[in-house]
């Protein structure tokens, strides 16, 4: 009948302590809301609550989350809400099932599956210069926000940029091999960036 709980739980996963679960609309699977747990280096989203799917991490699941190194993604996932990683100061990677059909990782990257999206690039992923790799043809909504690479290098193939993607973030230079399309290339006043 569509009935939302949101429910705590203690995983026995890898680097978790304490993840909170919503029940999704089709009543069959559940949505990740956020983590309660302290710090650790590691945090496995399970694949499983109460017997059914996890298919989905929230938005702002995990917004301001100082206790997060790193984070496992299973197959089970299927759509990841936008700003669900907003300000994850010190997680540092992304890593996913192999056996997902939807979602990818590269050096700590996030991208679909069949990596022509980058989704997201972890807030406290230390590099001096990061190129978006070849074959990617968006940068998703406010994919590196927050995130602080010095430099990031634009391969030929970008064709759009989603808003605030790099919003409030330590980037000081971004370099175009082709400028692309943008819906909104820095949606916010305090960035150092210029179209």
């Amino acid at each position: 009948l569509g009935t939302f709980s949101v429910l705590p739980v203690t995983v026995s996963a890898e680097g978790a302590d304490e993840i909170m679960f919503k029940l999704n609309d089709d009543g069959v699977s559940y949505s990740v809301t956020a983590y309660t747990g302290e710090y650790t280096d590691k945090l496995s989203i399970p694949s499983k609550y109460n017997g059914l799917p996890v298919t989905k991490i929230a938005r702002f699941a995990f917004e301001h989350n100082d206790n997060i190194g790193s984070m496992f993604i299973p197959a089970t996932i299927e759509e990841i809400d936008e700003r669900a990683f907003y300000s994850c100061e010190y997680l540092k990677s992304f890593s996913v099932s192999s056996k997902s059909k939807y979602f990818s990782a590269i050096d700590g990257v996030l991208f679909n599956k069949d990596q022509t999206k980058l989704v997201r690039y972890p807030d406290n992923k230390k590099n001096t210069s990061y190129t978006i790799p070849d074959g990617v043809k968006y940068i998703a909504t406010n994919a590196f926000e927050a995130s602080a690479p010095d430099e990031v290098i634009l391969s030929e193939g970008v064709l759009s940029i989603g808003e605030g993607a790099f919003a409030h973030s330590g980037i000081e230079e971004i370099v175009f091999s082709v400028y692309p399309k943008y819906n909104e290339f820095v949606n916010n006043d305090d960035s150092e960036l210029d179209r």
